[in-house]
Formats: C-alpha cells, structure tokens, sequence
C-alpha cells in the first residue's frame, strides 16, 4: 500500500461512506419544521457530497482502486 490508502483508514477514502451520511441528513432534514435548522443540515450534507467527490478525486490520482470497485490483477 502507498500513498492516500496508506495514511487514511478504509472508511476514511471511501465516498460511499461520506454520500450515506449525506443521504441520511437529507432524509432526516425533511422532518424538520425550523428552517434555518433544515437549511443548515442541507448544508452539512453538501459538504459530506464535497467530501465524497474529493476523496474520489483523491483516489484517482493516486492510482487506487475506488473501495466499491474490484481491484485489477
């Protein structure tokens, strides 16, 4: 192992992980009736969308496989 895979816990470069959290804010802020409190979760699930796509792009840079994806033989 080299690079991101090294330094980071597999749950860390994995964007699945940061879209379900992102996923569950957005359920969860359609239930709120405070709308600077559902604005603000909006807001926090975009980051998590932020983070999944620089750890993707991350990855690709880095030569790694994606964590969904099989790894080449």
């Amino acid at each position: 192992m080299t690079g991101l895979a090294m330094a980071a816990p597999a749950l860390l470069i994995n964007p699945a992980h940061y879209r379900a959290q992102a996923d569950g804010l957005r359920a969860s802020a359609t239930s709120i009736s405070d709308t600077a409190v559902r604005a603000r979760m909006l807001r926090i699930a975009q980051g998590y969308e932020s983070l999944a796509h620089d750890v993707e792009e991350a990855l690709e840079c880095d030569g790694q496989p994606q964590p969904d994806e099989p790894a080449e033989s």
